[in-house]
């Protein structure tokens, strides 16, 4: 479990660093709002929070 646990703070950085990457290219709009998704429900898991979309309600 430790071992997922640091892999998924290494994605989660990685993530973060995708997401600030300039906006001006044009296939990395969709990318972006999904890595800002994807960082908001990894920020929630990590937090032991629900997930910010709602989707883990029937989990």
């Amino acid at each position: 479990m430790r071992r997922k646990a640091q892999h998924f703070e290494v994605l989660l950085g990685l993530l973060k660093m995708f997401a600030a990457a300039d906006p001006a290219a044009p296939e990395l709009a969709l990318w972006r709002r999904r890595a800002v998704s994807a960082i908001a429900k990894a920020e929630a898991i990590m937090a032991g929070a629900r997930d910010p979309d709602g989707s883990d309600r029937d989990a």
